[in-house]
């Protein structure tokens, strides 16, 4: 019963009862319908998922669950569908990355009022099939199929006809199978090709028909009305039963094609490459009839016998001619017969008369009977002499299948040449005995065949032991028992036993007796060799003697103090001394005898000797190209600085000398006497120029020294007198400084400076000297300054000396600067520690080439600057001189019209 309650509005209420025992029992029924559908969509093999037109689920079985990658317990009925698709995001169902993200969105994007379908395959491995169907309420039903097992099945089954296809396509044969409806069913590739179609006409659904008349119209079944016919037969022919046939192709290939029935009706047509096959046959038929013409061609007479002793074939001069019965044509006849036959017929002998009849007749039967029990299945040789005086080899051979051929051979000319060869070999022998040489003969197997007498006197071999068959290993090891060979026997044994006798070999060994025996070793064509010794001792001891003059003329050459080498008319080399590969510092495989003159040119010239590139390669080309019959004297200084002289004179055969001459040292000596007279020369003009220069420096002070004189002794007046004395004593001074100038140059060029050192204050020394320097620059009208720092090391020097120096650079500098210049005296200490006074001028300057005359005594550049700037030449000379005593350094830098600067550097060594 449902009862319901309500209340009333006067206050009082209602009750209504109503009965829904059928409600109630249809309620069950439908939730126990539902819970059937449930199980058995829960046991579906497909996941199912009912969605409404809200796209929410409805309701889903557990394999869809499963397969959706989601929780099952996150799966209720209302959950959407983009939420689903959200958390198989997150739980990588779909993928990774961005892939994933793409086909969320695509899924989330269909139009399920459609009918949709794809694949997935799931993280597992599996392949599901995913469809997606509308309902007529406005939602959808999504079913998910698992085609894994058939996707495998596929696979496998495609893998598997691929295979057959393979097999099919790489057999030897092409092979097409069709159907009762007389359709290709499946082919190879081959077959199309045997066919001369392409492999797009031989597909599955052709027809048989069609295919042969494509092969008529290409003319693959034959021309014209010929390929028409086949044609014809081809497609009226029953292909029920078995069909063979064989065809040529345009190419040249024949075919065998065969037809057979299947069971199913249809039928299978198979296509062999037989044109290895035909060609073999037909080679086998020619080469049969080219044997049997050979065997009719040839001049022996050939029976062939089988396993039974029957004749098998014959050649036509197996015959009379030959002793034999006639046999051509006797195909089968035994072996027997054939004996019979010739002991009838008088072959094996017969009597010649009545008192020898019998006996040669038991002779005869006797041979026969030895030719029939004759073992056929070992080689058998020997010859006969046939009635007639010819004389016949007969030599019996054994076949594979246990048969023999018999060959018969007429060697009457060869045994007619074995006599006139023994009768020769006689002669030979003779001619051999009396030889002047011994002479052995040996075969491939190292023993003797031949050796005449002289062979075993110069061999040292007791009588009648040199015989042929005698081993050569014997032989040795007989003279080393016997004591004839001289020097060390042991040895030449050895070389004698493992000399390779393939190749010519000599050698030459003395005996005991005193005798040189040169032995020579020449292979033979068949494998042996020729020993041949011959009595050498007057040309032994001939080169003996000759090899001591060699000898003595090579130790002179060795020693002679010119580079020698010979060469001979075509321009190679004969003989080279050492001193001649020492002067050129030549390996000795450029100057080996033999070697063209040409290589010696061209090894020097790719190391530079005649110069470099294209000058090298001239100088080379003009040597090469030099007349060698003429002589020639060169001299040449080698890269190293080495001077040659080279000599080229020819030699009465056609060749020529070239000799070479180390004169380093005499051009070092003659450079030496040239530079010594340029020396005395220079020394000599150098005195001139001090005479010249002294007579003006002196005469100015000694004139003034007169002239004052004079004029004190014409002039009675003190107080001039007093001006006077004053001029002559400051020309005295000045007389003075230039002897002392003098003295100086000479110490400095004979026992050296005296220098007495000390402690120097550079600064106070160099502001004394500007100082000085001043009043003497003022008369000029240049200007004088000093830059300086406060403070620099004390310098150990001779104070005196480097005042000295310091006032001659300042004075040389003022003197050669004109009016209005510059004069400036600077102090540093450098970087490395040095102490540099720089003394710097606006002056005239001077070239770079005249600094170094600037420092010889005496000198002064320009003439007319001597007679401009007075001077004795010496500042410069003297400053370097005392500077270079005390341990410092002086020099120049200048250009013409830039001023001079003078740069006087005190090592750190020399400050305190």
């Amino acid at each position: 019963l449902d009862i319901r309650y309500a209340a009333l509005p006067d206050g009082g209420r209602i009750q209504v009862t109503t009965d829904i025992t059928a409600l109630y029992q249809a309620r069950a029924e439908a939730t126990e319908r539902a819970q059937v559908l449930q199980v058995m969509l829960d046991n579906m093999r497909h996941g199912i998922a009912l969605f409404g037109r809200d796209r929410r689920i409805v309701t889903a079985n557990a394999l869809a669950v499963s397969i959706s990658g989601i929780p099952a317990a996150a799966i209720v009925p209302g959950i959407s569908l983009d939420r689903m698709v959200e958390m198989q995001l997150r739980a990588g169902t779909l993928g990774r990355g961005a892939e994933a993200a793409e086909r969320a969105a695509e899924i989330v994007g269909f139009d399920r009022s459609r009918p949709s379908r794809y694949q997935r395959v799931l993280r597992d491995g599996r392949i599901v099939d995913i469809s997606s169907d509308p309902t007529p309420d406005g939602g959808f039903v999504v079913t998910w199929s698992d085609l894994t097992a058939r996707a495998q099945a596929e696979a496998a089954a495609r893998q598997r006809a691929h295979v057959l296809q393979s097999m099919l396509d790489n057999t030897r044969h092409g092979i097409a199978l069709f159907g009762p409806d007389r359709r290709v069913l499946v082919a190879n590739t081959l077959a199309a090709e045997l066919n001369g179609l392409a492999p797009a006409d031989l597909q599955p659904g052709q027809d048989l028909d069609g295919l042969l008349r494509q092969q008529q119209v290409r003319g693959a079944l034959g021309e014209g009305e010929a390929g028409a016919a086949e044609a014809a037969r081809l497609i009226g022919h029953d292909r029920r039963l078995p069909d063979r046939l064989q065809r040529s192709l345009p190419d040249g290939r024949i075919v065998e094609v065969a037809s057979d029935p299947t069971p199913d009706g249809g039928f299978v047509i198979t296509w062999s490459d037989i044109t290895a096959r035909a060609r073999a046959e037909a080679e086998a038929e020619a080469r049969a009839a080219v044997l049997q013409s050979t065997m009719d061609s040839v001049r022996h007479a050939i029976a062939m016998y089988g396993p039974d002793h029957r004749l098998v074939t014959a050649n036509r001069l197996a015959g009379p001619e030959y002793g034999l019965p006639p046999l051509e044509g006797q195909v089968g006849q035994p072996f027997s017969a054939m004996v019979e036959r010739q002991l009838s017929s008088g072959h094996f002998g017969s009597g010649l008369d009545a008192t020898r009849q019998t006996t040669e007749v038991v002779a005869a039967e006797v041979l026969a009977a030895e030719v029939l029990a004759a073992d056929r299945s070992r080689p058998i040789r020997y010859e006969r002499r046939l009635r007639n005086g010819r004389v016949v080899a007969v030599a019996s051979d054994p076949t594979p299948d246990g048969g023999f051929v018999l060959t018969l051979s007429d060697v009457t000319e060869l045994a007619e040449a074995k006599a006139a060869a023994s009768e020769r070999a006689a002669v030979l022998q003779i001619m051999l005995d009396n030889m002047r040489h011994g002479i052995c003969y040996y075969g491939a197997d190292r023993r003797t065949i031949a050796v005449n007498a002289l062979a075993a006197d110069l061999g040292g071999h007791a009588p009648g032991t040199l015989v042929p068959g005698r081993l050569l290993d014997d032989l040795i090891v007989e003279q080393l028992g016997f004591g004839v060979i001289g020097g060390d026997a042991a040895k030449l044994a050895e070389t004698a036993l493992r000399m390779d006798r393939s190749q010519p070999a000599r050698y030459v060994r003395p005996n005991k007796d005193g005798r040189i025996v040169e032995v020579t070793s020449d292979p033979t064509p068949d494998g042996g060799f020729v020993v041949t010794m011959a009595d050498i001792t007057p040309l032994a001891a001939a080169e003996a003697q000759a090899r001591r003059r060699a000898g003595t003329l090579q130790a002179m050459l060795d020693n002679i103090r010119h580079g020698i080498a010979l060469f001979d008319t075509e321009d190679r080399v004969v003989a080279v001394n050492p001193v001649f590969r020492q002067l050129l510092e030549l390996p000795e495989a450029v100057l080996v005898p033999g070697q063209p003159y040409a290589m010696f040119v061209n090894a020097l010239r790719a190391r530079g000797e005649y110069g470099p590139g294209e000058v090298g390669d001239r100088v080379a080309a003009a040597i090469l190209g030099r007349d060698r019959r003429q002589p020639v004297r060169t001299v040449r200084t080698r890269p190293n600085g080495q001077a040659l002289e080279v000599v080229s004179d020819p030699t009465p055969g056609g060749g020529w000398v070239l000799t070479y001459t180390d004169v380093t040292e005499d051009r070092r000596v003659r450079a030496e006497l040239e530079a010594a007279r340029e020396t005395a020369e220079g020394a000599n003009r150098a005195k001139s120029r001090f005479l010249a220069t002294m007579s003006h420096e002196l005469r100015t002070p000694l004139n003034a020294v007169i002239g004052f004189s004079e004029a004190i002794m014409a002039d009675s007046d003190p107080h001039r007198g007093q001006d006077y004395v004053k001029s002559i004593h400051e020309a005295g001074r000045h007389l003075l400084a230039l002897i002392d100038d003098i003295l100086d140059v000479a110490r400095s060029e004979t026992t050296g400076f005296a220098i007495a050192e000390g402690e120097v204050d550079i600064v106070a020394l160099a502001e004394a000297s500007v100082r000085v320097m001043r009043a003497a620059a003022a008369a000029g009208q240049v200007s004088v300054e000093a830059a300086l720092p406060a403070v620099l090391p004390l310098v150990r020097a001779d104070p005196v000396r480097l005042r000295q120096v310091l006032l001659n650079l300042l004075s040389n500098a003022v003197k050669f600067t004109p009016a209005g210049g510059t004069v400036r005296l600077d102090a540093a200490l450098e970087p490395a520690g040095d102490l540099v006074l720089r003394v710097t001028d606006s002056g005239i300057g001077m070239s770079a080439e005249d600094i170094p005359r600037a420092f010889e005594p005496f000198i002064q550049l320009d003439n007319a600057l001597a007679r401009r700037f007075p001077g004795s030449g010496l500042g410069l000379y003297l400053s370097r001189a005392l500077a270079e005593a005390q341990g410092a350094t002086l020099t120049l830098n200048s250009a013409p019209g830039a001023g001079t600067t003078a740069l006087l550097r005190i090592p750190a060594a020399r400050l305190l």
